[in-house]
Parts: structure tokens; sequence; C-alpha cells
């Protein structure tokens, strides 16, 4: 029987009884109802609201399953699927309820936001055009982090069936297979080609097969550029992902077939493939040679925002000298190679304005300033200083803080080991991805700990020895060969790397390492002057000798979560780090490579309410020893 077949002032009654608080009366309805119309939506949501209420999961989800099957287009069944799976901690059985919310309310942008969360802890087993549109929203949102998506767009891309035939032609053995047939043909099918296009221009691609048909494709462009003209827009994107990289793709050119003086627009991006263009003199000129929107975003991309970076450089003034011969050499390093380059923040368009009022943010070693942006688009009335070695990198910080719109953000170039030079005292002090790269990092979390206020807290990261150990064996082929930090040479290693079999432990590393698709990121993650890593024992010693408490873990997937708790149900704070040594022998990967830790002074109480609109750390816990 259909709805109709039920008298509306059932539904009305059951409804009313469940507001009154009748919760017998209404699941008495909401049965009677059901077994005229077993697929009558109200009645559907009311019976799992009601299940649910009384803790009766599995029959709150069979109701939800049964209404969003029976109603595909109700959004209210796939939220509600999603948040109960959620609350039962199955976020993997979250994501098709959530990929149907976004494809159902577009207009939503929570939606995407909580599947893009989910998105970054996961890979796609299979392949599913829900998923594929799902994800394309994701991408497409410019709200959201793109990068932390990349590895589970590399996942559905090579399930995808229309990615078939492109990734057999970027397996050709050789240049000259690639070239052989009808190449404008399958030229045409990747111009096309959306979920590849679109995360190339959102994010670096970690696969080496990407890559290798990447730089078949720029070299059959600089071979053939006088048929480049109907792939004008394939070729922009192409340039812009070079661009992204630094132009890390394996140089086979011969420096006389370039166009040092591009006469038509697909020359110009052709050139943009092998070297940034805003370097040229005649860069702002370039315009004038195309009206096509593609050629116009990849002038934005190459030429206005690194000009624009260099004329805010003298905006930035220094606070603090840089006297120590390692963190002068750190910074030559990022003057080079400014780190990373990124093109998203995560951003929410329903932060309180007043969120972070009356605070101080300082964020130590900000680089190109991505957390520091996301720290104050998120703590709106807080006001956030970034310091950093680089000035070159604070620049590109800068472009960025203006085109998002951070006036909260404050940009100074100053080295940490300086900091006590500083008037201001901070609520949080965060400091990831740097204190491993000084002499004594001691030293430096000593004088970060000096301009923390009492009951402050701070976040600090730091490399485990334990998860870059493959990488070990890179940097010491490196050291004994002696491989210069130079583009060429960094090149030259790349495509050592590439030609190792598939089975070394050096290539089975790095090639699925985010880190060594782009120039600045591989000379950051193997070439680096200065670096230390520590296991979670010697992070230990290291706080204690600070006077620091654990607040808080970054763990990297629930799954980890999950063990620590069943193996050690003694520490339910789950802050004791030689647990976490144990369990980290046992699982590499538990942290990702990095140590990220919520301190406090030892014995305070923090003050920490206030940062849960920026994800920190959540309760009140008082510190201990």
């Amino acid at each position: 029987m259909t709805s109709s077949a039920v008298p509306a002032r059932w539904v009305a009654a059951a409804q009313e009884q469940l507001v009154a608080g009748d919760t017998a009366a209404a699941a008495s309805l909401c049965q009677a109802i059901l077994q005229i119309d077993s697929t009558q939506p109200e009645a559907l949501m009311m019976a799992g609201a009601l299940c649910l209420a009384q803790e009766r999961v599995a029959e709150a989800e069979a109701f939800l399953e049964q209404g969003a099957l029976a109603h595909p287009l109700r959004l209210e069944f796939h939220l509600a699927l999603s948040r109960l799976r959620l609350q039962v901690e199955r976020p993997a059985d979250a994501v098709e309820p959530l990929e149907n919310c976004v494809l159902i309310q577009p207009e939503n942008p929570q939606h995407r936001a909580t599947l893009a969360g989910l998105y970054q802890a996961r890979l796609f087993a299979s392949f599913s055009l829900r998923s594929k549109r799902a994800l394309l929203a994701c991408l497409n949102d410019d709200s959201l982090r793109h990068d932390l998506l990349n590895k589970i767009w590399l996942s559905l891309l090579h399930l995808d069936p229309e990615q078939h035939d492109l990734l057999r032609w970027f397996e050709s053995p050789t240049y000259e297979d690639f070239a052989r047939g009808n190449v404008a043909e399958k030229l045409l099918a990747l111009q096309d080609d959306e979920l590849l296009l679109t995360g190339l221009r959102r994010f670096l691609a970690a696969d080496l097969l990407i890559e290798r048909g990447l730089t078949f494709t720029r070299r059959w462009f600089r071979e053939h550029i006088e048929q480049a003209e109907p792939f004008l827009p394939l070729l922009c994107h192409l340039a812009g992902y070079c661009f992204l990289s630094e132009f890390v793709f394996a140089d086979e050119r011969e420096e006389a077939v370039l166009p040092q003086r591009p006469t038509s627009a697909t020359q110009a991006a052709l050139l943009g493939c092998y070297e940034p263009l805003y370097r040229f003199p005649f860069a702002l000129q370039l315009a004038d040679l195309s009206d096509a929107p593609c050629f116009h975003e990849l002038l934005r991309v190459q030429v206005l925002e690194p000009l624009c970076e260099q004329a805010l450089l003298p905006t930035i003034s220094s606070v603090t000298a840089v006297e120590d011969e390692i963190s002068k050499a750190v910074q030559a390093q990022y003057e080079e190679s400014p780190y990373p380059r990124w093109r998203s923040a995560g951003q929410s368009g329903l932060v309180d304005p007043t969120s972070g009022a009356g605070r101080r943010v300082l964020v130590a070693g900000c680089g190109t300033g991505r957390e520091a942006l996301e720290l104050a688009l998120l703590l709106p009335a807080a006001r956030v200083l970034g310091l950093d070695l680089s000035r070159n990198s604070l620049a590109y910080a800068a472009r960025k803080a203006l085109e998002l719109g951070a006036a909260n953000l404050c940009l100074r170039q100053a080295d940490l080991l300086e900091l006590p030079q500083l008037p201001e005292t901070f609520d949080l002090i965060s400091c990831v991805g740097v204190l491993h790269h000084l002499q004594q990092p001691v030293r430096g979390l000593q004088q970060l700990l000096k301009r923390l206020r009492p009951r402050g807290a701070m976040l600090i990261g730091l490399y485990s020895t334990i998860a870059r150990r493959p990488l070990e064996l890179a940097r010491q082929w490196i050291a004994r060969e002696r491989i210069a930090p130079t583009p060429a040479a960094i090149r030259g290693f790349r495509t050592r790397v590439a030609a190792l079999s598939d089975l070394d432990p050096i290539k089975q590393r790095l090639a699925v390492s985010y880190d060594f698709y782009s120039l600045s990121s591989c000379r950051d993650l193997l070439f680096h002057v200065q670096e230390h890593t520590f296991t979670l024992l010697q992070v230990k010693d290291l706080l204690r000798e600070c006077g620091l408490s654990v607040l808080n873990l970054d763990v990297k997937s629930r799954a980890h979560a999950l063990a620590y708790r069943q193996r050690f149900p003694e520490d339910p704070a789950a802050t004791k780090l030689e647990n976490w040594h144990a369990l980290e022998l046992d699982h590499p990967t538990t942290f990702g490579g990095l140590y990220a830790l919520w301190l406090c002074r030892r014995g305070e109480a923090p003050d920490v309410d206030w940062l849960r609109p920026a994800g920190g750390v959540t309760g009140r816990p008082v510190a201990q020893g």
C-alpha cells in the first residue's frame, strides 16, 4: 500500500506524541502506520529516532536504511544514517550516505566539509559514479583544503573505467611508443578528463605513472607546438601543474627548441611548462596573446601572483636578528625553495566572528603560511602572528592572506631562537615541523615556553625516527654520492629513483610520498641542511626537561586510537608516551611520520575551550607530571 492509504492524522498524532515525550504512544502509532505502509517516510524517521533514543542502534539503522532505499532523494534519511554511523565510530560506513547528502543538497557546504574529513582517512576499494561526483564536488569547493584528498583521488582515478585507456597510454615504455598512433585523439580525451584535470589543478599527483605520462605529454607539445592550438586548455593545465611542482619533471628539452619570445598563447603555455613565466621581462605583455580564460588563469598563477609576492617583500619587517649559523643555513634553503607551495586552505563558512576574542596566537616557523592562515580564519577575533626565517616564504603567505581576507594575521621575519626579544606572550603557540631543524631542539622549545602565557597551550610537531627509517636509506645514498640540493641534481636523483625496481625499498617509500613530487618538498624531505628525528621515549625526556605535559596526540586513523584503548585501557586519556612508543613499534604509520603533540606546563589546568573552533584540544584536563 502507499502512504496515501495512511490517514494523515495518524502521522500528525505520532509526531505530537513524540514532541510531548510520550515515546510509547509514538512508537505504537509508528508501528501501526508501518503495518499499513512499510515505506511511510515520517514514520520510518520517527521509528529510527525512537530506537536510537533507546540505544537500539541496529534497529534504528535498519529503519533509516529502509527509508533511504525507499526514498533515495529524501535528504533526512541519508543525513541521519551518516550521523548514526559516525556516532558509533563507523566512519567508513558513513561515507556513502554523506556522498548522497552532498549530491542531494549541493548548496550546503557543511556536507562537503564533513565528507572531505572522512575522505582524508580512506581509499576507495571499488568505483562508483556516486563517489566520483561527490569527490568532484569536494574538489571544486574553494573552501576546502584539497591536498588532503590527493590519496583518495588517486585511488578513485585508478579504479575509474574512463581512465583505463589513458593510464595504459601513460604506461608506454618509451616516448616513441607514447607518440605513435592518433595522439591528437588521445589528447582531446585527456583535455576532457574532468577527474584528472581537477585534481591536477588542486594538488600534486603522487604517482610515478601519472608523472611519466605528463612528462611525455609535455615533450609531445614541445615537438609539435604547431599542432597545439586545439589543445590550449590542456597545455595551460599542464603548465599550471608544472609550476605547482616547481618543474620537477625530468628535463629532456633542447634549449634551442623553446621559443624565448612567444608569439602565441600556445608558445607561452609551452614555455610555462619548463620555466616560470614571471621571470621573463615580457611577462606582463603575454596577456595580449589571447583572450582565452584558461590562458589568463595560467598567467594569474605564473605571472601575477609571483609578481605580487615580490611587491609584498618590502612590507615584511624583521623583529629579531638571525645570528645562529644553522638558522642562517636553514634560512638560505627556504629563501631558495619556499615550502610548502599550496593552493587551498581549510576554511568554514560557519565560523563565529567572535571566536578567539582577546586571544593571541603565535605560529613559530610558519613557512608559506597555511597553518597560520587557517588559524586566523577559524579564530577571526584572535590576533595571529606568523614568524619565519624566510622572507620569500612570508611573501607567499602574505599574498595568500590578502587573497583569503585574513586581516587578523601579521607576518614577520624572525628566528625562534631569539624569541625573548618579542614583547608579547601568547595563549597558543604552534610550532609544527620546525624544532627538529634546529641544532638544539630543546633550546628552541625553551625559548617558545618563555613566550607562553600561564594556562596557555602549545602544539609542536617532531619527526618520528620509526616512521622515517625508510627515508634514511635515501638520505644515505644522497650523502654517499654527495648529490647537491640543486634543481638539476634533485631532478636527476628523482629520475634514478623512478628507474629502480618496484621492489626497491627506497622507491617503494618515495613513490608514494606526496613530498617527492615537487622540488621544494623533495628538498625538504631528503636534502635538508639540518634534521633530527625522535622516538616518543626521547620526546618524553625532552618534555620532562622543559616542564611540559601532554594533553593530546594527533593520531592518523581511528583504528590506531582504538588499538591504543584496547591495549592500554588503564590510560583512558591516551597520553602516556611510553605506551604510544610500544604501539608505534608495531604500527610504524601511526603518526604518519610526524608526532603532533598538544602540550601545557606541568601542573597547570590549561585554558583550551576557546580552541574548539580551530579543532584543538578537547576537554579541560589537568596536566600531570
